[in-house]
């Protein structure tokens, strides 16, 4: 999904309670325009990223190297988020 795409989705759903882009222009509808134009901007690139990220894990979901890549990394990303909340109780 490119931005360009992700911008278009979010405008079609900014009137919509039940999707994400309703609360994000409910909270921006006071907003300077630059500020607006600035937090939309940024909700289409974690819209396109997000889309990226989900078409990666099933491309690789398919194979079994693909599908133990994917437990690898999760395993590493909970270990270092297991590590830095320790750390953050440590200095707290």
């Amino acid at each position: 999904m490119e931005i360009s795409e992700a911008l278009e989705q979010l405008r079609r759903e900014k009137d919509d309670p039940s999707k994400p882009a309703f609360l994000i222009y409910k909270m921006i509808e006071t907003a300077h325009p630059t500020v607006r134009e600035v937090i939309e901007h940024q909700a289409a690139q974690t819209l396109a990223a997000g889309a990226r990220a989900v078409k990666a894990l099933k491309e690789a979901s398919k194979t079994p190297a693909g599908r133990k890549k994917i437990e690898e990394e999760t395993n590493r990303l909970l270990s270092n988020v297991a590590q830095r909340s320790e750390t953050e109780e440590d200095d707290g």
